[in-house]
Formats: structure tokens, C-alpha cells, sequence
């Protein structure tokens, strides 16, 4: 078992490239969704964990970083309140694209 302290040290950096397709400048909203390994009642499939606004000029291509803490954006909360990580693969989902993480206890 991790300590909390432990815990708290662990972060995850997630870079996803943006481009703005269109001929106007614009703003976009980028979105981070966690997809868990498995389904089980009582909890949602994928949940946001970050989001980003992104301004680009037209044509303009650019990163977005996201850095997450597995201990808080990886976890779910037992009916017994008891804070749980799932082991195996997740997916961090961007738009149509899908980033596997695994998680070993």
C-alpha cells in the first residue's frame, strides 16, 4: 500500500498536438477524458479529467499539455468510502484518439 505522501508525488504527463483546420482564428475547448478497464455498476465509463482552452490563429498548429495525478484522476471511491485504483489498462481519450496507460499494483 502507497502512503499518501508517496501518492501525492506521482504525476503522469499527457501532450496532445492541436491545429486549427479552419481560415478564421479561433478557440477551442480540449478535452481529456479517462476511460476505465472496466465497467461496473454505479460508475460512468469515462470521465473528464482535464481540459484545456486552446486560441489558435488560422492555420496554427500548437501542444497542449496535461499533467495528472494518477492518485486523484485514476481513482474511484468504494461504497465502503475507500479510495480505489484499478489495475490494468486505461485509456486517456482525446477526440477519436485513445492513449493506453497501465496501471500495476
Amino acid at each position: 500500500m502507497m502512503s499518501a505522501a508517496e501518492c501525492e508525488m506521482l504525476k503522469l504527463s499527457a501532450m496532445v498536438r492541436v491545429e486549427n483546420h479552419g481560415p478564421l482564428d479561433g478557440k477551442h475547448s480540449v478535452l481529456l477524458f479517462l476511460r476505465r478497464p472496466s465497467l461496473v455498476s454505479g460508475r460512468s465509463m469515462k470521465q473528464l479529467v482535464a481540459f484545456e482552452s486552446s486560441s489558435l490563429k488560422a492555420g496554427e498548429k500548437a501542444h497542449v499539455e496535461f499533467v495528472l495525478k494518477p492518485c486523484e484522476h485514476f481513482v474511484h471511491t468504494e461504497e465502503d468510502g475507500r479510495k480505489v485504483m484499478d489495475d490494468g489498462s486505461h485509456f486517456l481519450v482525446v477526440g477519436k484518439e485513445k492513449f493506453e496507460v497501465s496501471i500495476m499494483a
